[in-house]
């Protein structure tokens, strides 16, 4: 299977080797880094105090090579990162570079207009045909390099460059889980796998760098899968929650009441979902733990339910045995109810297959 090219560089591996030295392993890194910018290290004490940064340098870089766009994912120690304009020239690299920090801080001082700080969880924006300088420190991101033909057409990239996005915005938070997720599964991709998703991550793009109707019409089904796992992992977050709620997703996710009802709907609706996301976290705890469990009450109030018989009834219809039988049986309940379910989404009151790779993880 042909799968996507791929080049690693760490720091880390060059200090096991015998007999180098800090000026060697930083040189490494710097033709590594340099690349894409040229790294130094901050001199200024108070800054770098400010930034926390390593004393020792370090720094890790991963690449997948998609047709069209390359994943990359930065792992480093404080330092200044800077393009000249003979950098621009030498490398005659015109894209655009979309940075998601994971972790650390980036600082631009662009002199009498501010300073710009890129917080952990913000989008931050590089047009490498322009001129830049800034400071971070230390940090681990994940970056989607991106040739600029493929955005201009949608996007103005002349008010883009060093420009962060918060990661207090639900676009946002789309992308930065999309960019994280798609170098995670990369090294796992055909070459076929990876070109399919050119595609969808530029519609993702777009759409949150250009919000045109036309650009987040085009998004909608990658904006939509990614909406829903927001809304699966805030729900799984929140099972012992009493009020999980239309009203609590809606608010804390920023979504509209009519927006939730719908993306959900493939589930069976959203308090369904809780129901059924509730009852497997319960067979869950009674199978793995089940002679830790002295109450099925507590259990049931635990996880959101009204009352004991409620919970009790619900987990009868749903498994097929009562919440005493699994805990009695423990792993022998949960491969008779594997063994002998023919279509875990039915069983559950689900419906579009889209989604039922999530439904049948019921252990994960």
């Amino acid at each position: 299977m042909d799968k996507l090219l791929r080049s690693s560089f760490s720091t880390d591996l060059l200090n096991n080797v015998d007999g180098i030295s800090d000026t060697e392993i930083k040189d490494a890194w710097t033709e590594a880094m340099s690349v894409f910018f040229r790294p130094d290290q901050l001199t200024d004490n108070r800054q770098k105090e400010q930034l926390n940064v390593s004393e020792q340098i370090r720094g890790s870089i991963d690449n997948f090579l998609f047709p069209g766009m390359m994943s990359i994912q930065v792992s480093a120690s404080g330092h200044r990162f800077s393009r000249s304009a003979q950098d621009i020239a030498r490398d005659g690299v015109d894209g655009i570079l979309v940075q998601f920090w994971q972790n650390g801080q980036l600082v631009n001082d662009r002199g009498r207009q501010g300073i710009d700080h890129t917080q952990s969880g913000d989008i931050h924006l590089v047009d490498f045909s322009r001129e830049t300088d800034v400071f971070s420190s230390d940090f681990n991101t994940y970056n989607l390099l991106v040739p600029r033909e493929v955005l201009e057409d949608t996007v103005n990239l002349d008010t883009h460059h060093l420009k962060t996005l918060s990661g207090n915005h639900a676009s946002v938070r789309l992308l930065r889980r999309h960019l994280f997720e798609l170098h995670h599964e990369a090294e796992h991709m055909s070459l076929a796998e990876g070109q399919a998703m050119v595609d969808p991550t530029m519609a993702l793009l777009k759409a949150t760098l250009s919000a045109t109707p036309d650009a987040l019409e085009e998004a909608k089904e990658v904006i939509d899968r990614n909406l829903l796992l927001e809304i699966k992992q805030f729900i799984d977050k929140n099972l012992s929650n009493p009020h999980l709620k239309p009203d609590l997703i809606t608010g804390s996710l920023g979504l509209s009441r009519s927006r939730l009802y719908r993306l959900t709907e493939p589930l069976g609706g959203v308090q369904t979902f809780i129901r059924n996301r509730r009852l497997r976290r319960a067979f869950q705890l009674l199978v793995l733990k089940g002679t830790e469990i002295n109450s099925l009450a507590k259990l049931a109030y635990g996880l959101g339910f009204q009352s004991e018989d409620t919970f009790r009834r619900a987990f009868k219809t749903a498994f097929g045995m009562s919440p005493s039988e699994v805990k009695a049986r423990g792993m022998l309940s949960y491969k008779d109810y594997y063994e002998g379910k023919v279509d875990i989404a039915s069983r559950m009151e689900t419906g579009d297959p889209l989604y039922r790779k999530w439904l049948s993880d019921l252990f994960c």
